[in-house]
């Protein structure tokens, strides 16, 4: 593996854990939650309101763009629908502006 692919892909893990907290902090504005855990324990009782705040926020995100973020993968291998390629189409700066509205 050479150098540039070490670093190319060393800045896009930054990038999607970057893409990631964004969107774990927008559940946690939208569900009025400032304990910064998305575990039952921390959370208690907002669980439920961090909980509906996801799935508002990933249903929006869908209806808007089309796009399934921060959801099993259909693959069921454990991971998610954030990948990189993802990543990079939603901070495309000509992609989705209009979700920031």
């Amino acid at each position: 593996v050479e150098n540039e692919s070490i670093i190319f892909l060393s800045s896009l893990h930054a990038i999607m854990r970057t893409f990631e907290w964004i969107l774990h902090f927008i559940y946690h504005l939208r569900s009025e939650t400032y304990t910064w855990s998305a575990g039952e324990t921390k959370l208690g009782r907002a669980k439920q309101f961090y909980d509906k705040a996801r799935f508002e926020v990933i249903d929006m995100v869908k209806a808007r763009t089309g796009i399934l973020v921060d959801s099993p993968d259909g693959v069921r291998q454990g991971g998610n629908t954030t990948t990189g390629n993802l990543t990079m189409r939603m901070l495309n700066p000509e992609g989705h502006q209009d979700l920031l509205v």
